[in-house]
């Protein structure tokens, strides 16, 4: 349209100016070319501004397009890690609670252990008074069984009780007068000392006392009502006789 206006200009232009005499004579179906010229040139423009509008349409979509795209992997991206975040708490929890668990279940074991070791022990230590009560009691019905007079191979034997593990007695005969001796029970025999104020061989150190002194056994038999024994000098071997048996 601006062509068009422009011709049309230049042409009343030159009518009225009067330069008619140098220049041909417009007919109007040049006029008529003229303007459909301009008008193609017009159209023709008027395409590529439609054109380019649209190629800057286009290009405008495009990154608007690639925007959104990349806002969409941004977000699939965001999602993603905050997947694999609540995957890796997910494990951390799970882990950490199966470590718990076995604490606990490590615990709870060794506060058994302690619990069984505890109760075996009071169990070996009831066994233990029991036993000890009951050799106690063994004991204490020996030592009854035993107290009293004895006629022996040196004589008369008097046993009595001195404490809960030590029996003692006095003997005398035809070749001894101040025998007396000090034992203690193992089972059913009675071992110890016996000392005297003399006798056919002294030792070369005292002992309680005693310059002449010796070990003995005595191994009780039917019912404590009788004894084979053993005695020696100083601390020789026990070679010889000593039985008894329970006069009263």
């Amino acid at each position: 349209m601006k062509l068009k206006t422009a011709l049309s200009l230049i042409i009343s232009l030159i009518l009225t100016v009067g330069y008619v005499n140098n220049v041909q004579a417009v007919t109007d179906a040049e006029l008529e070319a003229l303007e459909k010229q301009s008008e193609q040139q017009e159209a023709v423009e008027k395409k590529k501004n439609e054109a380019e509008a649209k190629g800057k349409a286009e290009q405008k979509r495009k990154v608007e397009v690639e925007a959104k795209r990349k806002e969409e992997e941004a977000s699939l991206a965001e999602l993603e890690r905050q997947r694999v975040e609540a995957k890796k708490r997910a494990e951390e929890e799970r882990r950490k609670k199966n470590e718990d668990r076995l604490v606990e279940l490590e615990r709870q074991r060794q506060e058994e252990d302690v619990k069984k070791k505890a109760s075996e022990q009071q169990r070996l230590l009831d066994l233990e008074k029991e036993r000890i009560e009951e050799k106690h009691q063994i004991k204490g019905k020996v030592v009854q069984a035993i107290l009293g007079k004895w006629e022996t191979d040196f004589g008369v034997l008097i046993f009595y009780e001195i404490s809960d593990e030590q029996i003692g007695g006095n003997y005398s005969g035809l070749f001894v007068n101040d025998g007396t001796i000090i034992g203690s029970f193992e089972g059913d025999r009675l071992s110890g000392y016996w000392f005297q104020n003399s006798a056919a061989v002294g030792c070369s150190k005292e002992h309680n006392g005693y310059a002449y002194w010796g070990h003995f056994v005595y191994q009780f038999q039917h019912k404590y009502k009788e004894f084979k024994g053993k005695w020696g000098y100083c601390d020789d071997e026990k070679t010889n006789t000593w039985n008894g048996m329970k006069s009263e």
